[in-house]
């Protein structure tokens, strides 16, 4: 799976929204189809909405080709906080490993931060 699915990795087209290309595999790893799934619904959520209507809009696009398991379904909650934390973790690893990219590194710490909680609030 390419485990990186976001909005600099995805190129949809604005006309027509077909996905246009994929870039940057170098997370691309053997995993279930799930992770995928909660990682590009990571990415999309609202720092101060409501993060159940997105992640229920990204899963109706994901199940209009590929059906997930009651299974699958029940582990997104756990699987998009667990990739929200994992986004926290690695950005303040970075900023401190390699100060000279630190601004890069944290460029959206704090809105994953508000993802993160606004997401817990409501799963």
């Amino acid at each position: 799976m390419h485990n990186d699915a976001n909005l600099d990795n995805v190129l949809v087209d604005p006309v027509t929204g077909a996905v246009t290309a994929i870039l940057d595999f170098g997370d691309v790893v053997r995993t279930p189809r799930a992770i995928d799934l909660a990682v590009l619904a990571s990415y999309l959520l609202p720092d101060d909405g409501d993060p159940a209507s997105v992640v229920a809009e990204v899963v109706s696009g994901w199940e209009s080709v590929l059906p997930l398991t009651a299974d699958e379904r029940g582990m997104l909650p756990i699987l998009i906080a667990g990739r929200l934390a994992q986004r926290i973790l690695i950005a303040s690893w970075l900023s401190r490993a390699t100060p000279e990219n630190a601004g890069y590194a944290r460029r959206t710490l704090a809105l994953t931060r508000a993802q993160l909680v606004r997401f817990t609030e409501e799963f």
